[in-house]
């Protein structure tokens, strides 16, 4: 898969700044800790910066210790085993989190990322499917 650069510009630092003074604001607040991890991955996602990467998982261990069944933080966790290239994980995080919310388009995106990864185009075509069954019509 080609790797897409995106100029930093598309995603302004201020941004995440913001997103980082908010959960000092408010460090018990989950919802807060969840925008900045999704933000973080997000810059992830077209930067590689490792350390982006690392402060999410930060994040993610933070909301999941004090709700360890934290929806958004168990999908975010997902999403991270897909950066990683951990497919096996990744499909049965995916699995799990489809199972309690079948409705959800990012999930069924991150079980085609997972399948197709590790070979099982049926399958994947299958899920890919599945989320468009989802769209409006």
């Amino acid at each position: 898969m080609p790797l897409l650069l995106v100029p930093t510009a598309a995603f302004p630092s201020d941004s995440l700044a913001h997103l980082e003074a908010a959960v000092d604001q408010e460090p018990t607040s989950l919802v807060r800790r969840v925008d900045l991890t999704r933000a973080l991955l997000d810059r992830y996602r077209y930067t590689r910066d490792a350390a982006l990467l690392a402060k999410a998982k930060d994040h993610t261990q933070a909301i999941l210790a004090k709700d360890s069944t934290h929806f958004e933080a168990r999908k975010a966790q997902a999403r991270m085993l897909l950066f990683e290239k951990n497919y096996p994980q990744a499909l049965i995080a995916s699995r799990s989190l489809n199972r309690k919310a079948p409705d959800d388009v990012e999930i069924y995106g991150h079980l085609v990322e997972a399948l197709r990864a590790l070979g099982d185009r049926t399958e994947a075509e299958k899920q890919a499917n599945g989320m468009l069954r989802l769209r409006p019509q």
